[in-house]
């Protein structure tokens, strides 16, 4: 995206026809919300959504370099916005548009709130050196969904939480390197895998890029067992490299996950850092509840007929609150050895990707 351009001429044209020639809703809220979406020419809109039709405030990119930063009802441009052309004069329309077409100039300033609510709403921000975000806002903080493109030419497109990159999202530097996952407070911490169980069990771990001895396991009994046999040893067996993708310290790439598992690791203990507590694995993700509810239920009952390398376990509780399913195990007889030792299957609703995850545990509940 260019930066903003100082308006110094007047023009009246017909802007490009932007009708929808839909090919994808990359990520967020494409039909009433905010999200961004790419057509089949290649153009891209970022921005607010009503019944499908893009309309409030949002930024529309063209294949060509040409972008409009403003207002739409729609679909058409309407109301006030910026078009920063990408032609040889470098066509600048800054004002009023009405029916897609510049009416009147209208000068904006040059830094702050160009357009919107940059309060509490959708607005359009341009700081003094020239970075730029459109979308979400919460008591004057980016909150929600968005677009941020700083003034090197790096790019965000995402979810943040005050003001920081926080949730999925899609990051491309100008070098070319692209970040499409999972952040969280500013740290990319995970790829995005696939949706669907048949592709997510085809994908390849993103954590076994980060540690070249991690071993991928095709059942749930024979992972999950793995793991229950380094509890007492503090998952010393299972315990990768530091994982410098955190910002927190003491946590851990985990060696071993499940096939085709978007994420595996190993936490902390809160009392004490340097004791670890918890090996996680999150294993697959799903948009639809029933397919989800299905394979969870598929896997508590795997691990339930599993003789476990600590003896016997049964199932403590199961319990739903707060669109999270959590099914409970404890060894029969728990001994020095395992002493404090549960396994928990859940099944738990991701509100900013619209998904459900299965994500497996095994922690010590005495010093967690």
């Amino acid at each position: 995206m260019h930066s903003i351009r100082t308006f110094s001429c007047l023009f009246f044209i017909s802007l490009y026809s932007l009708q929808l020639n839909a090919q994808t809703c990359l990520s967020g809220d494409c039909y009433n919300g905010v999200g961004t979406y790419l057509f089949s020419d290649n153009a891209e809109y970022t921005g607010q959504w009503l019944n499908g039709v893009r309309t409030g405030v949002g930024c529309y990119d063209w294949a060509d370099g040409s972008f409009y930063l403003g207002n739409f009802v729609s679909g058409k441009l309407e109301g006030y916005g910026i078009y920063l052309g990408n032609d040889e004069k470098e066509t600048t329309l800054v004002g009023l548009f009405r029916d897609g077409k510049f009416s009147e100039a209208k000068d904006f300033g040059s830094s702050g709130c160009l357009i919107g609510n940059c309060y509490d709403g959708v607005g359009i921000y341009l700081w003094t050196n020239d970075d730029l975000y459109v979308g979400e806002w919460k008591s004057g903080i980016r909150t929600g969904y968005g677009r941020f493109d700083w003034a090197d030419g790096d790019f965000y497109t995402g979810y943040f939480k005050d003001n920081l990159l926080d949730g999925r999202g899609f990051y491309s530097k100008k070098d070319g390197t692209e970040m499409d996952g999972y952040f969280e407070k500013n740290v990319f911490i995970r790829k995005a895998e696939t949706e669907t169980a048949s592709q997510a069990f085809q994908s390849t771990p993103a954590i076994a890029t980060k540690d070249a001895s991690y071993v991928a396991y095709d059942n749930v009994c024979s992972l999950l067992n793995e793991v229950i046999k380094s509890y007492p040893d503090d998952f010393a067996s299972v315990k990768g490299k530091t994982n410098d993708d955190y910002l927190a310290l003491y946590n851990w790439h985990s060696s071993v996950g499940m096939e085709g598992g978007l994420e595996a690791g190993i936490y902390s203990s809160l009392k004490d850092k340097t004791l670890p507590a918890l090996w996680y694995n999150t294993i697959l993700a799903y948009t639809d509840v029933k397919q989800a509810m299905d394979k969870y239920d598929e896997i508590v009952a795997n691990f339930s007929s599993c003789e476990a390398a600590c003896g016997s376990m049964i199932i403590r509780t199961t319990s739903k609150a707060n669109e999270r399913y959590s099914t409970y195990f404890e060894p029969v007889s728990s001994g020095k050895d395992f002493k404090g030792l549960q396994v928990i299957i859940d099944l738990i609703y991701v509100d900013y990707d619209k998904s459900w995850e299965i994500e497996l545990q095994v922690l010590n509940d005495v010093t967690f």
